[in-house]
């Protein structure tokens, strides 16, 4: 069976365009089986490797034999590339790329004039002439009909041009959205707004096939600058929307999103002022139910909630829940309390979270009647669950690893985001950060080389960058902005402090032991496999085994020693925290207390618990704000618990992530010694110098009566010989011996080795391979050269061509071939003149390299730019073979250019060309 074929019909290739839609013309056919083309798709970007963000694509299924497919897309002005995919049970054909240009758009628009001709004296009669533009010949005319006129196309002068132009009917879809003016042009965040105006739809939901347009819906969202507003109800003449929590002053419109085409339509601008308000207090928790296919659209509010509650985490989704009766209008309904639609908790007024609805408990017979729902859900961070890692290359992926070199953790996650979001995953999230910089605009300076495997859940991902290897902070708003932050929080250990019998209620310190390991298996490369202990921690609590997996980490004993004991520092012990359960307080110097308005995550604060009974000690110090719990009991009185990490424990966790990244490949000096300091600049006495001297042969520590003992280490074997795998041990004296272009330096100081290269070694190399050569006498050629299918893509910088000729001036350049041998588009590759003095071989190092493609077929050529005959040496060269595919010489009779068929021949004197292709 053969391939299916493609022609690309129309646009024509580097065709200039100067409209914003375009059709895309191309046949499928199967002139040897007539087989149905499962697939057909059609691939349009401003990129020739059809990878960015201003990708279209559009697939046709079920395709029949000789069959036209049409797409039509809107294309802003630039260079596009196009190319169609086809596909049946014969194999998949991909077509040649062809570029065009769209040159400048000019927006045109109806006008309604009423006729203002006028001779000496204003005409009493009046007539109505419609003008798509007004431009006229020197004079007017004294007589006015009603009339239509071509467009003239206008930049900043009139011009000759001129051009027919279709316009879309004022009762199209969607609709021409008009805000007429707004309920108030000053108002502060969380304020509701109403707009007035017309053409927005009966809703805003996504609707636009109904046969009764007066219900239509054309996926109505609101913005407010670039901020996406909550909408509370939606009609064709009238948006009601709150203002976010994080928005600042800017203009407000209106967009419908469908149909597509034509696609997303805005409408006039009408600017909003927004300031700073105080929040208010006492009002509690408000539920909003939001329609899961909209986030930011509010259903309605949940008044008759009960047990109402929300957890806000550090990094992690958090949950939500409440109670309502079945009889409930609007609990008991499915329309509101639904699977996945979002709950907006609102706090004393401001928007603090909003989760989603992930579980219904009702309860169908209870003691109270009341027939109660249960219903719970993690936070909107929780999304990320729905999108995975991708491996690259598909459909058809070289491997299921993603492998991330160098790169920022921010940008590693912020690429995949956008991945997803091209493939229609977590629509309506928005990505606060750049690749170089935090929301906040701070720079990354981590440098991280990690690998994740196809599947992988983006919040995987985001929780080992995080929580995992503590690269930078996360969260998601209620408005579903993601941001990221290089360290979350500030010290707000002078201004915020608690205390017992104020606002405190409860403290606990929590243990867990559930987990502890003491003695450890720790794998590292290529399978190597050692074994560290923790005594102290085999004492107390007996013999206690794990196993920890560090194949990124080089086959080096000291090195997985160094690693296992890291791990083993904080493993061996019983983990712990603190939790606390405060209220709303002022304190005698008027400083309000209140989690979410005086304080956010990732903030410190002060916690003073005094001494009392045998705790003889108390605690007093600052602690991180990792967690807030918020409540609301029967009474509507509010309390919140707090999880709390204090300075030592988060320096803990900071070793554990120093653990993590190792494990992961960081490559990064900053990364590898963690600071003395902790993050907000908490900074402490007690910094163990364990990760400070790695490459020590001993480690001694701080010396603390109450909770250490000196301890140099003695009992830990060093190396005591090397060996290669295979073969004998060597013992005794050791020397290293430098090779070719090696040398090898010895610092003392630091005991270490380095050994790099001591001359150049070339990273490139020239490849000659020869060909038969047509004979001057038979055709005047202008061109020669040889035909070359890489194999595997192969980067190019240079070509060389070996020709016996004098005076004549030519070019050595690179032309992509079809499999027909007809050129596509210009020169890959040229070089500048070069004038022919003899027999030589002449080369021209390339300004930037070129990347050939495997499977494509290319010319190298020698292009005569005087003269009409080329003579070729005498000189036999051997074919190269790691260079497949050079199967004649290549000959045109003219310049060569776009669509040009070049002849393929045997000849019988030898030709030589060469390429400098990296090895």
């Amino acid at each position: 069976m053969g391939l299916p074929s493609i022609n690309l019909v129309s646009p024509a290739n580097q065709a200039s365009l100067s409209v914003t839609m375009s059709a895309f013309d191309a046949t499928y056919s199967d002139n040897i089986n007539q087989l149905v083309a499962s697939s057909v798709i059609f691939e349009i970007d401003t990129v020739n490797t059809f990878d960015s963000l201003n990708k279209k694509t559009s697939t046709f299924s079920n395709v029949a034999h000789n069959t036209t497919c049409r797409m039509v897309a809107m294309l802003s002005n630039g260079t596009w590339y196009w190319r169609v995919t086809a596909t049946n049970a014969s194999g998949t054909k991909v077509s040649q790329i062809q570029t065009l240009t769209v040159s400048q758009v000019l927006k045109r628009a109806f006008s309604f004039y009423e006729n203002v001709a006028k001779l000496d004296v204003w005409l009493n009669k009046r007539i109505l002439a419609v003008y798509e533009n007004v431009a006229k010949l020197n004079l007017w005319t004294k007589k006015r009909t009603e009339a239509f006129y071509e467009n003239v196309a206008k930049a900043n002068i009139w011009t000759d041009q001129r051009a027919l132009y279709d316009y879309e009917n004022i009762t199209s879809d969607p609709p021409f959205p008009f805000i007429e003016r707004l309920s108030t042009t000053r108002a502060s965040e969380g304020t509701v707004v109403t707009i007035y105006g017309n053409g927005f739809g009966a809703k805003a939901e996504v609707d636009p096939l109904n046969a009764d347009r007066s219900v239509r819906g054309y996926g109505g969202f609101v913005y407010l600058g670039n901020q996406l507003c909550n909408v509370i109800s939606w009609s064709w003449d009238k948006i009601v929307f709150q203002i976010p929590q994080e928005a600042e002053s800017g203009a407000v419109k209106v967009a419908l999103t469908v149909p597509d085409p034509p696609g997303v339509r805005y409408s006039n601008v009408i600017g909003m002022e927004v300031y700073d308000a105080e929040p208010a207090d006492d009002i509690g928790i408000e539920l909003f139910v939001c329609d899961k296919n909209n986030p930011n659209s509010i259903l309605c509010q949940l008044d008759g909630a009960k047990n109402k509650s929300f957890q806000v985490l550090l990094n992690n989704p958090g949950s939500g829940k409440f109670s309502i009766s079945r009889y409930d209008d609007k609990g008991g309904s499915r329309n509101y309390v639904s699977d996945q639609n979002f709950i907006l908790c609102r706090l004393d007024g401001i928007d603090i979270f909003k989760w989603i609805i992930e579980a219904r408990r009702p309860s169908y017979v209870d003691d109270s009647e009341q027939q109660m729902i249960e219903v719970s859900g993690r936070g909107v961070l929780s999304l990320l669950d729905r999108a995975v890692v991708y491996p690259e290359g598909m459909p058809h992926p070289a491997t299921l690893e993603r492998t991330f070199t160098d790169a920022h953790g921010g940008a590693i996650l912020r690429q995949l985001l956008l991945e997803a979001q091209q493939r229609g995953c977590l629509a309506g999230v928005s990505i606060d950060w750049t690749t170089d910089a935090d929301t906040l605009g701070n720079p990354f300076e981590d440098k991280t080389t990690l690998t994740f495997h196809a599947g992988t859940p983006l919040s995987q991902v985001a929780a080992k960058l995080s929580e995992g290897m503590g690269l930078f902070d996360i969260e998601m708003t209620p408005t579903l902005h993601l941001k990221l932050y290089k360290v979350k929080g500030t010290d707000k250990y002078d201004t915020v402090k608690y205390r017992p019998g104020q606002a405190i209620i409860k403290h606990q310190n929590q243990s867990d032991s559930a987990n502890m390991t003491n003695a450890l298996l720790v794998e590292g490369e290529n399978g190597s496999l050692i074994e560290t202990a923790h005594p102290t921690s085999q004492m107390d609590w007996g013999r206690r085994e794990g196993y920890l997996q560090a194949r990124n980490i080089p086959n080096d004993w000291a090195k997985l020693q160094d690693y296992g004991q890291l791990f083993l520092r904080n493993a061996a012990q019983v983990s712990w925290g603190i939790q606390g359960t405060v209220i709303k307080f002022t304190d005698s110097e008027g400083n309000k207390l209140k989690p979410f308005e005086t304080f956010m995550m990732g903030d410190w604060i002060g916690w003073y618990i005094s001494p009392e009974g045998s705790d003889t000690e108390g605690f007093d110090g600052k602690v991180r704000v990792k967690g807030i719990t918020c409540e609301e009991d029967e009474a509507g009185a509010l309390n919140y618990t707090l999880e709390l990490n204090n300075i030592m424990l988060e320096h803990e966790i900071r070793m554990n992530q120093l653990v993590e990244r190792m494990s992961m490949f960081t490559q990064n000096s900053a990364l590898s010694t963690p600071a003395t300091e902790s993050p907000a600049g908490i900074s402490h006495n007690h910094t163990h110098s364990m990760l400070l001297g790695l490459n020590s042969d001993d480690h001694p520590q701080y010396y603390n009566e109450a909770r250490h003992a000196a301890d140099l280490h003695t009992g830990i074997a060093r190396v005591a010989g090397i060996k290669k795998a295979g073969s004998n041990e060597m013992t005794g004296m050791i020397t290293l011996a430098a090779g070719n272009n090696i040398s090898i330096a010895q610092d003392d100081a630091n005991k270490t080795f380095t050994i790099a290269a001591s001359a150049t070694i070339a990273s490139s190399q020239w490849f000659q391979f020869w060909t038969g050569n047509p004979s001057k006498t038979t055709t005047t050629q202008m061109t020669k050269g040889v035909y070359l299918a890489p194999e595997a893509d192969i980067t190019v910088k240079g070509i060389s061509a070996l020709i016996d000729d004098i005076g004549k001036d030519i070019k050595l350049a690179i032309y992509e071939l079809s499999s027909a041998n007809i050129q596509l588009g210009g020169a890959v590759a040229e070089s500048s003149n070069i004038t022919m003095t003899g027999k030589k071989n002449y080369i021209a190092k390339l300004s930037s390299p070129v990347t050939l493609k495997a499977g494509h077929f290319y010319a190298l050529a020698a292009v005569l730019q005087s003269g009409t005959t080329l003579g070729a040496c005498s000189s036999t060269y051997a074919k190269d073979t790691i260079l497949t595919g050079v199967n004649g010489y290549l000959r045109l009779a003219g310049i060569p250019a776009n669509g040009a068929t070049w002849e393929v021949s045997i000849g019988t004197s030898p030709y030589a060309f060469g390429i400098l292709i990296e090895v």
